[in-house]
């Protein structure tokens, strides 16, 4: 796992552009901790809660949420309750089929971010759809990076950047 994120400016570009405005987050905050929570506050964000189920990890943001208000939960963000109100940032560093289950829980309000490295180019947004019970009914190139889907369910957003691999973003709208 990278050790920090704190350079990675594709990341960060895209979180900027993709996440709005918000009161309530339920996240993966990653190794800058710190970071994460200042980022949501800079967006309104006044009730975030994080998960994390790393034991290396959960050693290094202790240190970084003294103090910040937030609230901190060991365990999986499978167990995170589901709230209509609340923006979940689901930013795992693994492919899609390995978290199958979180992809059947979170349904709305969610931003998905997950590695595409060892897949061809839109295997990931199939399987994604697949677990889904979707399938894609149309599909809009907006841009290199960015496309709009619409399966026969939802529409979502995607997002491509490359930080130290190539990574792929989903935001259900």
């Amino acid at each position: 796992m990278k050790q920090s994120y704190k350079d990675a400016n594709y990341k960060h570009f895209t979180r900027d552009l993709i996440i709005p405005r918000g009161r309530n987050v339920v996240g993966l905050a990653g190794p800058d901790t710190k970071e994460y929570i200042d980022f949501f506050r800079n967006r309104g964000y006044t009730n975030i809660s994080i998960w994390e189920n790393d034991s290396n990890t959960i050693i290094k943001q202790i240190p970084q949420i003294m103090n910040k208000g937030i609230i901190y939960n060991i365990g999986d963000i499978i167990n995170a309750p589901i709230h209509s109100d609340t923006l979940y940032d689901l930013d795992f560093c693994c492919s899609m089929k390995s978290i199958e289950p979180h992809l059947k829980k979170f349904e709305d309000n969610f931003i998905l971010t997950v590695s595409e490295m060892w897949n061809k180019k839109w295997d990931s947004i199939n399987t994604f759809l697949e677990i889904r019970g979707e399938h894609i009914v149309n599909h809009r190139e907006l841009s290199d990076k960015e496309h709009l889907v619409l399966s026969n369910r939802r529409k979502y957003m995607i997002y491509r950047y490359f930080d130290t691999s190539p990574m792929v973003v989903i935001k259900s709208i």
